[in-house]
C-alpha cells in the first residue's frame, strides 16, 4: 500500500484504465525489446464498449483470479538508499557487519515478512537484484507488478511514471 491514507493507492489521479499487453513469441525482457505495451487512458466512453468474441486459438485459456487487498510494502535492502539514506545509515550504526539484517528486522516488525506477489502501487519486490528506474535522480513510482503467477503461467513486471518502463525479471 502506498499512498497517504490506510488503503489508499498512490496512482495517477487521471488514470482510469491500463491495458498490458505481452508477446508471447518475442518474450521481451525490457523496455528496449519489442512486444509489449502498455495503453493508459485518462477518460473512457463506456457507450463504446463492444465485447469481443474469444479467439478460438484460446479454446482453453489459463485462468488466474485476482483479488485486492490492502497491502503494506516497503523497499527491500538493495532499494534503501534511493528512498531513504537516514534508514541505511540507521540499520549500518545498529549492525555494521550485516545492516541489511536489521533493516529486515526492522521491516518485519513495522509490516510483516514481505513477499512476492501481484500488487498495484507500494514498492516493487526485485528478484534479481534492485533495478527501479530513476528519472532526474527520483525512483519511478511502481504502478503495478505482476507476480509469477503458476495458474496463468507468467512472470513479469512493469513500473510507471510519466513514461512507462518494461523489466522482466524471473527467478
Amino acid at each position: 500500500m502506498a499512498g497517504n491514507k490506510k488503503g489508499e493507492i498512490n496512482l495517477p489521479d487521471n488514470l482510469k484504465l491500463v491495458q498490458f499487453f505481452y508477446d508471447w513469441d518475442e518474450f521481451p525482457w525490457e523496455t528496449s525489446n519489442d512486444g509489449w505495451l502498455v495503453k493508459t487512458y485518462t477518460t473512457l466512453n463506456t457507450s463504446q464498449i463492444t465485447e469481443l468474441a474469444q479467439p478460438a486459438e484460446l479454446e482453453n485459456p489459463k485462468f488466474c483470479e485476482i483479488t485486492f487487498k490492502p497491502v503494506q510494502s516497503l523497499p527491500d535492502w538493495e532499494g534503501i538508499e534511493r528512498y531513504s539514506k537516514n534508514a541505511s545509515n540507521l540499520s549500518c550504526v545498529l549492525d555494521e557487519n550485516e545492516p541489511w539484517g536489521s533493516y529486515q528486522k526492522a521491516v518485519e516488525k513495522l509490516i510483516g515478512e514481505q513477499k512476492y506477489r501481484s500488487q498495484l502501487g507500494g514498492y516493487p519486490m526485485w528478484v534479481q537484484g534492485e533495478d527501479t528506474p530513476v528519472k532526474q535522480t527520483i525512483p519511478m513510482k511502481l504502478l503495478f507488478q505482476i507476480d509469477s503467477e503458476d495458474n496463468a503461467g507468467i512472470m513479469w513486471g512493469d513500473v510507471d511514471s510519466e513514461r512507462i518502463e518494461f523489466t522482466l525479471q524471473c527467478h
